[in-house]
């Protein structure tokens, strides 16, 4: 049980020695003194320095520096105590950690109907018919490629997309505003799109911001 036991420590620069760690002390009426320490069985005045709570972790000693307020340090000390308590009860008692769900994956399909519900409530007709048209065009891209996921989307198939709307015949005009619009749909989707590609923004190696 040496193992479980997790303590409140003040480290310190002390004048003439350095950072050290110390025991905290107990004045006569129960109350630690704030901005002390016993180091070497010497009480120090420490200002210059912030609690840390030790516990081990295994046999690893682990230090988390909790602050230089005494009152929020002893707080989360007790909050942590409790934790460990339960946790160690529940082991004794056989009940099984819960186990957290996993994040759901949306597919791009998913996104465009989430995004056109979004963007597409309280726009004019043409803005409306502008985001449907370029979403839709995407996906399908995507689609025919068996790509279902944001992590499969890479800069060569944004850039991919652009020519097939050049290729159609579209304007430069009409292949800008697609662009824009497509750019929001990625920013939606948590891609970032950063480097010029043949006059194109895309970003061969993509990243998906997390």
């Amino acid at each position: 049980m040496a193992n479980k036991v997790t303590t409140l420590i003040r480290n310190a620069n002390l004048p003439g020695i350095g950072w050290r760690r110390g025991t905290l002390i107990q004045s006569k009426n129960g109350r630690i003194k704030p901005d002390a320490m016993l180091y070497n069985g010497i009480e120090y005045s420490a200002p210059q320095g912030t609690y840390q709570i030790r516990y081990y972790r295994g046999a690893k000693v682990v230090y988390v520096t909790v602050g230089n307020d005494l009152n929020a340090a002893l707080a989360m000390l007790e909050r942590l105590n409790a934790t460990r308590q339960k946790e160690a009860a529940e082991i004794t008692l056989g009940i099984a950690p819960a186990i957290p769900m996993p994040k759901k994956v949306m597919t791009i399909e998913e996104l465009k109907v989430a995004f056109l519900k979004k963007r597409t409530a309280g726009v004019s007709n043409a803005n409306a018919a502008l985001y449907m048209a370029t979403l839709f065009s995407f996906c399908k891209f995507f689609a025919s490629a068996g790509k279902t996921l944001p992590e499969q989307i890479t800069g060569d198939d944004v850039y991919g997309t652009y020519l097939r709307w050049k290729k159609e015949g579209r304007k430069q005009c009409t292949c800008a505003n697609r662009y824009s619009t497509l750019r929001g749909f990625l920013h939606f989707m948590k891609i970032l799109i950063r480097k010029k590609h043949r006059g194109f923004y895309a970003d061969e190696n993509y990243h998906v911001a997390c």
